[in-house]
């Protein structure tokens, strides 16, 4: 395993003043994090997590479904997606905590939340994990019912996306928005083949609509 050097700041240096931004779902992929494993303090954090899932009654390991390849990985079920991010971010905190590399402010997006509250000490590394991977089989348990919900964001404002909502109301009832990502993009939640639809609808208008990996 390899080990991070700390660095030595010159005399005079101002500490400069970070923030962490912590990701929800939608940013994963197969192998991700594979890389840092080679990193002991890295390494050392994810088989923390895997004995933290392995007690909760997880039915897969870790560092399995860190190592798969596209063919294979489960990366975008929210009951693997989930608990890996979180415990992903996890182990890049205590990674960069190794060499004094500290946040001032941390932002979490939807289940980013969960790793940006461990950053801050507001939640141990178990209760993150334990948050993570219930959250994850409530998301799953959604995803599998028999009317399928999913996300998808949207490149409108609050104002546009209500407005398009308000006009295919009669139809697709069930879809609504879920989050404001930024000013210009919002991600919409409802049944899946409602969303689909809709999703056609913004496509035929060049409005950018990618579903969400969840």
């Amino acid at each position: 395993m390899k080990e991070l050097s700390i660095p030595k700041r010159s005399q005079g240096a101002k500490t400069p003043k970070l923030a962490f931004v912590f990701t929800g779902q939608g940013a994963q992929w197969p192998r991700m994090g594979v890389d840092l494993m080679q990193y002991s303090v890295f390494a050392s954090s994810i088989r923390k997590s895997s004995e933290y899932l392995e007690g909760l009654g997880c039915p897969w390991t870790l560092e399995e479904e860190m190592y798969k390849d596209k063919s294979s990985s489960r990366m975008n079920e929210p009951e693997i997606s989930q608990p890996v991010s979180c415990a992903l971010q996890i182990a890049l905190v205590d990674l960069l905590e190794r060499v004094n590399l500290r946040p001032s402010v941390v932002l979490g997006h939807s289940s980013g939340e969960v790793a940006a509250a461990y950053c801050k000490g507001a939640l141990s590394h178990y209760s993150a994990i334990k948050i993570a991977y219930f959250r994850g089989m409530g998301g799953a348990a959604a995803c599998k019912s028999e009317k399928k919900q999913t996300m998808m964001s949207v490149r409108l404002s609050e104002a546009q996306a209500i407005t398009t909502l308000n006009d295919i109301y009669e139809s697709y009832s069930d879809i609504h928005v879920a989050c404001i990502n930024s000013p210009n993009n919002v991600t919409l939640a409802g049944n899946e083949s409602h969303l689909n639809a809709l999703k056609s609808i913004l496509d035929q208008k060049g409005i950018f609509a990618p579903r969400s990996k969840i």
